[in-house]
């Protein structure tokens, strides 16, 4: 990372792991996660959504400061909330572009369409999901797997004209092979990516913060459930045993017909393998 970079914005898909990793970067020393700060933005509050007016940082008068500032906003940001490197979960390219601007350095954060989608639909239909034929489930399975396929496309390519077109540092980082590592590879990748930065657990509770989304895990209240170290944090598998191994088959063969993707992560920074996609 170069010295002088304040801020950081992570790019996925919505469900795509950006909170648990946001707060993961938050364990590091100097950098405080702050979640989706375009959420300011939006709607009537005057204050913090999460706290309140007992907010630390996002107190009325750092809001209504955050208000008024012009694009880009996040250095500036960083200096009204005194953060040392702001890490923002924005996520989506539109919000970087048309709300709150680019920050110093990006990371597009890589989850497998296939695990993403079974956890989705798991927890957004509940026991629904399991009540359903298995051919209607294989259906809607296939269906948001291939969407959610074509919107890593989508991100990745917008991060690598970013980079091409202003020089902006991107990295990727498969959410699977991150947590895969053991403790060592973990610390020792994420101490090169961050210029050497110390990883501290406690920071967690101490100095992460977080505004919208997963309310379950915001402000460092789970701080053991978001740990990525000592196995607390496992990747899921449990979509490999709804269906078939013959249907995995066609919808891989679907999927690695988006060259695309391969294309696009060729031009930027890959921090670790995508073992799912064959890079």
């Amino acid at each position: 990372m170069e010295a002088l970079m304040r801020s950081l914005g992570i790019v996925s898909p919505n469900f795509g792991g950006s909170t648990v990793f946001g707060h993961m970067l938050g364990g590091y020393e100097g950098l405080s996660h702050v979640g989706e700060i375009h959420k300011v933005y939006s709607g009537r509050e005057s204050t913090c959504r999460e706290c309140g007016d007992s907010c630390p940082s996002f107190t009325p008068e750092n809001v209504a400061k955050i208000r008024k500032l012009e694009s880009p906003i996040y250095n500036k940001c960083a200096d009204i909330l005194g953060h040392d490197v702001l890490v923002t979960g924005d996520k989506n390219p539109y919000f970087y572009d048309k709300t709150t601007g680019i920050p110093d350095s990006l990371v597009v954060l890589l989850k497998n369409p296939m695990a993403h989608t079974y956890s989705f639909y798991t927890r957004a239909l509940k026991q629904s999901f399991h009540s359903y034929s298995d051919e209607f489930k294989w259906l809607k399975f296939k269906e948001s797997a291939l969407t959610y396929y074509t919107t890593l496309v989508d991100r990745v390519a917008w991060a690598s004209e970013i980079k091409a077109q202003r020089g902006v540092p991107v990295h990727v980082i498969s959410f699977e092979e991150f947590i895969d590592l053991d403790d060592a590879g973990k610390t020792k990748l994420a101490e090169s990516w961050l210029g050497g930065r110390k990883y501290d657990s406690s920071r967690l509770k101490s100095q992460s913060h977080y505004i919208a989304g997963n309310h379950k895990i915001s402000n460092g209240g789970n701080a053991k459930g978001i740990r990525f170290f000592k196995g607390a944090f496992k990747r899921d598998d449990r979509y490999t045993s709804e269906f078939s191994e013959e249907k995995f088959g066609d919808l891989k063969r679907d999927l690695n017909e988006f060259l695309e993707l391969k294309k696009y992560l060729e031009r930027l920074d890959i921090l670790t393998g995508v073992k799912w996609l064959g890079v």
